[in-house]
């Protein structure tokens, strides 16, 4: 394991309650209106307090799933490799996925942009960008050795680690050229709020860009792949799925928003593109798609 060094705070801080700028003064943050205490434990700045309570048996269930299905590694050159793994990896399949559409990502992020990456988990994404020389904050509310932000001591580059949840981000407005829902919007449980907080923290007329949730045309064939996977659950690991989150995203979540947004769907080789098509002569349910969509923001901003 590669311990990395410390890292200063690169962006401006607010209270996730009242939204005033936070005074800093070493690894403590506080609040000059509701007098409000946020440390920086481990190289990670926590923003959960009480919020952490609604999510932990959420956190407890995606810790035992994550590990039983084979996630994560001992290895620092595994994480630092990512979204790239070895076929004999046990989610190989789901990472090619996430590799083409990083790729497609890169593309689309402007050089130098300040970015926040919502829902970052081991901090891949994060990693992959702070080494191309991008200002890059990493929120989660995952803080796992190996699946959350605790993974950040893998990387041989300091990474700026928030434990905060997706509604109430501790920044202050306007600072972000780019939000990135990193396979995370689907775990939203308000997404008109979640989207208004993302918007909150853009600079106008950046991008918002959500990638790899799955996505469904039909909302039945999402509630139908919820049903299959609260079943696995309960078969496989004897626990019962969250059922306050969403779990996916529909083409018409998106048409419904108050911004225009743009689609690039994930290639990945002929048998992918093949999916819909064979599940129809089946007879299954649409399978999920997979991408990045790219929204700009309202006319409206939120302060």
């Amino acid at each position: 394991m590669t311990a990395n060094s410390g890292v200063s705070c690169s962006f401006m801080l607010a209270c996730p309650t009242d939204r005033a700028r936070l005074e800093i003064e070493g690894d403590a943050a506080r609040c000059p209106i509701c007098g409000c205490v946020y440390a920086r434990t481990n190289q990670i700045w926590r923003f959960v307090d009480h919020r952490l309570a609604p999510y932990e048996n959420f956190l407890a269930t995606y810790r035992v799933v994550r590990r039983a299905e084979g996630w994560g590694s001992h290895d620092a050159a595994y994480y630092c490799n990512l979204p790239q793994t070895s076929r004999d990896d046990p989610q190989a399949a789901i990472w090619r996925v996430r590799a083409a559409s990083f790729k497609k990502l890169v593309a689309l992020v402007e050089p130098g942009a300040r970015l926040l990456d919502v829902g970052a988990g081991n901090g891949w994404l994060s990693y992959q960008f702070a080494r191309r020389g991008h200002a890059v904050a990493a929120l989660d509310l995952n803080d796992d050795a190996r699946e959350g932000l605790g993974a950040q001591n893998f990387y041989p580059l300091p990474l700026d680690c928030y434990q905060a949840d997706f509604d109430h981000l501790p920044f202050d407005a306007a600072q972000f050229d780019v939000v990135i829902f990193n396979a995370s919007l689907h775990y939203s449980r308000n997404l008109t709020q979640t989207l208004n907080e993302a918007w909150r923290v853009l600079k106008p007329n950046d991008k918002l860009i959500v990638m790899d949730s799955p996505l469904y045309r039909q909302r039945a064939s999402g509630k139908a792949m919820l049903r299959e996977k609260a079943n696995e659950f309960q078969s496989r690991y004897g626990l019962e799925m969250d059922r306050t989150m969403r779990g996916f995203l529909t083409f018409d979540d998106f048409q419904q928003s108050v911004c225009a947004w743009q689609w690039y769907p994930t290639r990945v080789d002929w048998r992918w593109a093949l999916r819909p098509l064979r599940a129809r002569a089946l007879g299954q349910r649409e399978p999920a798609q997979f991408g990045v969509t790219v929204g700009k923001p309202p006319a409206a901003r939120w302060t």
